[in-house]
């Protein structure tokens, strides 16, 4: 079984050159990983193809117009080149823990997609390793937030693999069989701005038939702190996107039309 990260991203290299770094690191090293890109600079561009040649996997760069937040269609781009069993998706703003792949590998099982958490870093500790080109994390780690979801203790996490069975999916954390998502279509290209292209997707993936498992204490992230706030929070594009979702829902549509094909 092989696995293939995508992670989403705009106009922060900063944050992905500590990504890449974490996927590098991984006690069962992804097949490929895959930067959806939803318009970034040239920067961004020039971090990549700076740091693909350090990489053990061949590193994808798949960049689109900006047009605003379009992350639907970023990512059903990179999708459509993702060649492992599982897509794990992951943002642009997450270090993995170094058993981060194994466990999400270990975890995986048809008929099943999994659901992670994440702990959080705070600004002091973004500026030093920012400052750094590198990082050091654990569950001691001092400005380190959400502890809980720091620790690994990967035994007990089948325990709690119905925990939290409709709390929010986030697509910081996440992982499918690729034939699941290439079922659906993968997001819903329709859904421009930010909100609900997560729990529209985990919605059809459900009503494909495929169960959500919660992986508490395992694939163990850290969020790289940042503003949560700000102008990708359009109230009348986040509105568009839930009618979108309550539409698709309503109207038992599992496969949408606007998504991964259009790039295979």
């Amino acid at each position: 079984m092989t696995a293939s990260i995508v992670t989403s991203v705009y106009n922060w290299p900063q944050a992905l050159e500590l990504v890449l770094l974490s996927a590098s690191r991984q006690t069962v090293l992804p097949k490929e990983v895959i930067v959806a890109d939803d318009g970034s600079r040239d920067d961004t561009r020039e971090l990549v193809d700076r740091m693909r040649p350090q990489m053990p996997f061949p590193l994808i760069h798949v960049w689109q117009e900006d047009k605003g937040f379009r992350l639907a269609r970023a990512a059903n781009q990179a999708f459509a080149r993702c060649t492992g069993d599982i897509i794990i998706q992951i943002g642009g703003d997450i270090i993995m823990e170094r058993h981060f792949v194994e466990d999400h590998l270990r975890h995986s099982e048809r008929g099943y997609y999994l659901s992670g958490s994440r702990s959080k870093l705070t600004q002091p500790l973004n500026d030093k390793f920012f400052a750094r080109h590198d990082y050091d994390l654990h569950f001691w780690t001092a400005g380190l937030t959400r502890k809980l979801n720091a620790m690994r203790l990967p035994w007990l996490t089948p325990l709690f693999y119905n925990y939290k069975q409709h709390g929010l999916d986030r697509g910081c954390n996440m992982s499918f069989w690729r034939d699941d998502l290439y079922a659906v279509n993968g997001y819903d290209g329709d859904m421009v701005g930010y909100g609900s292209e997560d729990t529209d997707l985990t919605a059809r993936i459900r009503a494909l038939g495929v169960k959500k498992r919660f992986v508490k204490f395992s694939c163990i992230e850290y969020h790289i702190y940042h503003d949560e706030t700000g102008s990708k929070f359009d109230s009348d594009l986040r509105k568009h996107n839930i009618a979108l979702r309550e539409s698709n829902a309503a109207n038992g549509v599992i496969r949408i039309k606007n998504g991964i094909d259009q790039f295979l």
